[in-house]
């Protein structure tokens, strides 16, 4: 075989129930004509209805409550400017005699969950009379030059005039004495919007619309607020979070039509996230997973230009007009504000929603409206506690708000106060930079090191605020050694990096190390030796839980054991219990090859198709494009097999009817990113028979001649090419003739290819061998790149000029190997090679070697391999 190809194909693993770690949980806590609270009269009863509220929410890991503060122009705390909510006494303007935002703030900050205060914003008062004097005077009253009357479908409400600059200003100043009066998280805004396009604005257009497009003036006004608004709560209390909930349809797209918000209302909120003037958009995404919900969750989260999408979902839509238990306004309101969606959700519907947003990208979910979820309807609250919500969620941090995390807590300490009980101690961190203090810790145990703090599985304490100590108790006893660790949070919820980790078991384990990957067939586990034990029990299996054993020796006299025949590319688990201890020791795990074979074919599995030769090197060059392997073939004349990827089998043939010239008129192939294919004849001697490479624009395409090059002496090229880049952009082809130090180089610019080559001679090599192949960092003719010289030399590092930079070490990976090709991925470059025998793994026959190394690459250091692939055979042509 002359060309090695690696596919790496990523398997995202399903996702839909996974549990976030961070992630905003929320509900709209309605008091508007008390829809959600409080339904009951007096300080006391009203106290203790919004407590069983927050205590039914925390139960089910709920950490957010939107909590509508300013309904219709009346307030839920004491003000200057605007009166007292209707709903808390059933008087507008009638003082409770207590402090309701206070309170839930109070008592939310103190079971760990945020305060949103919802603010709906235009929406003033509804009903065609003004509203009863109050003191302060409600807005209609105070200021009626700002508000104008709007009648739709025989309903009236009061809206303040978004294009009147004193509207904005007097928003401003609602809006900026509470944020100053009141240690609340964020400001939620809602009707944030004009009430419809038949709005009584025309005198104020007249007035201030200065020549412009009516729909774009409107829109201004509403941006305008929401920049004014921004930048004034960043000026006194950055931390503060500002956020929305525009209605569910920025403007219609296939699959979710309707209300628009952009056009009916003017509502532009992808503007106010590109602007970075909000913190968060949570679109009111009221239809079902049949219906737009998914659609309209796609188009939000795609264009939401970084800002973290909550998704709005209609938990109301779970009643139906014939269920019993929410009657009056419970039932009425909002229950057909859609009324081309269907009534009477299933709880299953909205677990479905949960799931999408996750897997769509979303950050969060907002219910409307909150006793649908204390009330348990369908069984809601009961379903998400137990699954979808079954572990708590750290809020989501906004790196462009606070992007400095807290120091790690110091001094991990562990008392093993009883067989079932311990107490972890430890020191508050050093400030940051920030100042920022710690807000809360989260503790993390595993029976796995490190601790995998990314598992929100594996926190025991959460949220532990004002304390550097905590107690866990187990219910009995445990069997395995436990790891522990604890971070920090700050105000921001950035999270430290953990502290340094404590275990029930002093006991150690050296090698294979944790975590390790490509380790060898064969094995030598070593641990430390304990005080008092003579002989060890040694277990490996291939799942955590151990119950899949490979190895199982009770009685070990030594601190080490060899164990061969494991399996490549699998991961393993292994420990060690001591005779005098009663629990094992950590659970290390490590990888044999991570190089997974998706299929093989050779002699030995007598998988072979009819054509495939394996004798007389005839089967030659090999490359991927297009999920297809495309093989050149002269076993039966000149041909270009294409085979499927993903299973090996046959799909065709290239035409190669004008193909012609050369010792082998096809000889290697390569593909360009562009979808092309291009091969090459092989000449023994360019100079008096050209070399040739062909270039098919797709599979069903008449290959044309895309480079004949008649060399200036004699030089044998096309045992091997390399194609790197887009030949409708940037590229650049390489060829190195067999047997010297001379490489020569085409570029491609723009599309457009030199026809006239590089020749690069090699500095401090002689000769690269037989069937020197290239691989190069880039598409441009200034950049590095590998020759593979096939025994002759190790593959070696040259810069764009030929200068030697250095091989990568035989440690690493012998000279006994052919073709090499490099790559990005995911921050690392990886060289890939392949190798006839491995004298490095003792693996007799043919394999594949993937190296990896940090990028930028720098001195060629490779720290050991990324995997090796299984024996693939002891035929000179197999593919796999």
């Amino acid at each position: 075989m002359k060309k090695l190809i690696i596919i790496i194909l990523l398997i995202i693993p399903s996702i839909l129930s996974a549990q976030p770690k961070e992630e905003v949980r929320a509900v709209w806590l309605t008091t508007v004509w008390n829809l959600d609270w409080p339904k009951v009269s007096g300080e006391t009863n009203q106290k203790a209805e919004m407590i069983e509220i927050l205590d039914s929410l925390k139960s089910a890991n709920f950490n957010t409550v939107m909590f509508q503060v300013r309904a219709r122009g009346d307030l839920m705390y004491p003000s200057i400017y605007e009166p007292w909510a209707k709903a808390l006494t059933g008087s507008l303007g009638q003082n409770p005699g207590w402090d309701p935002l206070q309170f839930v703030i109070d008592e939310c900050h103190a079971r760990g969950m945020e305060v949103h205060a919802w603010f709906v914003a235009y929406n003033v008062y509804s009903g065609s009379s003004a509203p009863p004097a109050t003191s302060p005077d409600h807005v209609v009253n105070a200021h009626p030059e700002l508000c104008k009357l709007y009648e739709s479908g025989g309903s009236y409400s009061w809206w303040m005039d978004p294009g009147i600059p004193e509207t904005r200003e007097y928003l401003v100043d609602v809006s900026m004495e509470l944020v100053n009066n009141y240690d609340i998280d964020a400001l939620h805004y809602d009707y944030i919007r004009y009430p419809g396009s038949d709005f009584d604005d025309a005198d104020t257009y007249a007035t201030y619309g200065g020549g412009q497009d009516l729909g774009d003036w409107r829109r201004a006004n509403i941006n305008q607020f929401i920049y004014d608004v921004y930048d004034s709560v960043q000026s006194v209390k950055p931390w503060v979070k500002v956020g929305s909930a525009p209605i569910g349809i920025y403007h219609n797209i296939p699959g979710a039509t309707g209300w628009q918000g952009y056009y009916d209302v003017y509502q532009d909120a992808r503007d106010w996230a590109e602007k970075g003037k909000q913190d968060y958009i949570c679109p009111q995404i009221y239809w079902g997973m049949s219906s737009r919900f998914p659609y309209l969750v796609d188009d939000w989260v795609a264009n939401s230009f970084g800002r973290p999408i909550y998704t709005g979902i209609a938990a109301y839509q779970m009643e139906s007009k014939k269920e019993k238990g929410l009657v009056g306004k419970e039932q009425g309101f909002f229950l057909d504000v859609l009324k081309d969606s269907p009534k009477g959700w299933s709880a299953e519907e909205i677990l479905n929603q949960v799931d999408y947003t996750r897997s769509a990208g979303g950050f969060g979910q907002i219910y409307f409206r909150t006793l649908h979820i204390t009330y348990d309807i369908k069984n809601i609250h009961t379903l998400l506690k137990e699954g979808q919500y079954k572990y708590p969620a750290n809020i989501p941090p906004m790196p462009w708000k606070d992007d400095i995390p807290p120091n790690s807590p110091q001094n991990l300490s562990i008392t093993i106060n009883s067989p079932t009980q311990i107490t972890l101690n430890w020191d508050a961190p050093i400030l940051p930079p920030d100042g920022d203090t710690v807000k809360y810790y989260n503790i993390y145990q595993s029976e796995i090191s490190p601790v995998d703090i990314d598992d929100i599985k594996n926190i025991i304490k959460f949220q532990l605020m004002g304390s550097t100590s905590a107690v866990i108790t187990y219910e009995t006893a445990p069997q395995n050694d436990i790891f522990y660790t604890v971070t920090a949070y700050d105000k921001g919820y950035n999270e430290s990096l953990p502290a340094n980790e404590v275990d029930l078991n002093d006991f150690n384990l050296i090698q294979p190390e944790n975590n390790s990957a490509d380790n060898l067939t064969e094995l030598k586990f070593i641990w430390e030796s304990k005080q008092g034990s003579t002989s060890y029990s040694l277990q490996v299996s291939e799942d955590v839980s151990f119950t899949s054993l490979v190895l199982d020796e009770p009685n070990v006299t030594d601190t080490f054991y060899i164990f061969q025949n494991f399996n490549y590319n699998k991961k393993y688990y292994w420990r060690v219990k001591p005779e005098n201890l009663s629990t094992w020791s950590a659970i290390w795990n490590f990888r044999t090859s991570r190089l997974e074979t998706l299929w093989i074919k050779n002699s030995e599995n007598a998988n072979l198709p009819a054509w495939f030769s394996t004798t007389g090197n005839t089967e030659r060059g090999i490359a991927y494009g297009s999920n297809h392997l495309y093989i050149v073939s002269r076993s039966v004349g000149t041909a270009v097999k294409i085979i499927n990827a993903n299973d090996g089998s046959e799909a065709g043939d290239l035409d190669v009817s004008s193909v012609s010239g050369g010792t082998y008129v096809l000889n290697d192939i390569e593909t360009g990113t562009d979808g092309s294919v291009l091969a090459c004849n092989l000449t023994v001697d360019a100079s008096s028979s050209p070399f040739k490479i062909y270039k098919w624009d797709n599979e069903s395409s008449v290959p044309t001649t895309y480079i004949s090059y008649t060399a200036s002496s004699s030089s044998r090229l096309g045992d091997n090419f390399t194609v790197s880049g887009n030949l409708s952009g940037d590229a650049v082809i390489y060829a190195a003739a067999s047997g010297t130090n001379i490489v020569f180089r085409w570029t491609v610019s723009g599309g457009t290819l030199n026809n006239t080559p590089e020749i690069i001679t090699l500095s401090g090599i002689t000769t690269a061998g037989t069937s020197p192949s290239v691989a190069s960092f880039g598409v441009t003719n200034t950049d590095d790149f590998y020759l593979n010289g096939h025994s002759a030399i190790s593959p070696t590092l040259f810069a764009s000029d030929g200068t030697d930079k250095g091989s990568i070490p035989e440690s690493i990976i012998g000279k006994s190997n052919s073709a090499i090709q490099t790559f990005m991925f995911q921050g690392y470059r990886y060289t890939s090679t392949f190798q006839s025998t491995d004298a490095v793994s003792s693996v007799n026959g043919q394999n594949a070697v993937v190296m990896m190394e940090n990028a930028p690459h720098t001195d060629l250091n490779y720290d050991a391999r990324y995997g090796t692939s299984e024996k693939t055979g002891n035929n000179e042509n197999i593919y796999a």
